[in-house]
């Protein structure tokens, strides 16, 4: 398995990623209406624009076979005034059901951890939707839950959970 930066030509790897993991994590979290209105073509425009933008950074998990089989998404912390503690936000982090519990999750989430520590960033959090099976692998990575709130996705009220590490470089092994 190879970990490496996201690049141009591989929005629809990811999309295509994006797409079947949200079908395998959130059916039964989310409303199913959600879930079967969801669009390959809408999520490859998605990824084109953030890697237009270029306002965050994009990890990916790349097989033998050079298909990606999961990503990490991640840039500055979006909720700064509810978090000022927490300078990096991880936005999002899929991999493909048959790839999970293999080491690859631990791997994407410590490229991000390594490239916020290169933007001289040293802490970070993430939401979470409430019963996703990923709170244990949060959990075991030293993440400490921070608060639960509803947030209102496509017009349906989702609990999601904030977890945060107040010092990523603990994480990665690294003495302050």
């Amino acid at each position: 398995m190879e970990i490496r930066a996201a690049r141009s030509g591989d929005e629809h790897g990811i999309a295509k990623v994006h797409v079947e993991s949200w079908e395998t994590t959130y059916r039964g979290l989310f409303p199913d209406e959600i879930l079967d209105n969801q669009s390959l073509d809408q999520r490859i425009r998605l990824w084109h624009e953030i890697f237009r933008r270029g306002d965050s950074f994009t990890y990916v998990a790349v097989d033998e076979g050079a298909d990606i089989v999961g990503f990490v998404s991640g840039g500055p912390n979006r909720d700064i005034e509810a978090f000022p503690e927490f300078m990096g936000e991880l936005y999002a982090i899929y991999i493909l059901k048959a790839f999970q519990r293999s080491g690859t999750g631990r791997k994407l989430t410590e490229a991000l951890m390594r490239e916020f520590l290169l933007q001289n960033v040293t802490s970070m959090m993430l939401w979470v939707a409430k019963g996703n099976e990923a709170e244990a692998f949060y959990k075991s990575t030293g993440g400490t839950k921070l608060t639960e709130e509803i947030k209102e996705f496509r017009g349906h009220p989702i609990v999601h959970i904030a977890y945060g590490w107040p010092d990523i470089r603990t994480i990665l092994g690294i003495k302050r």
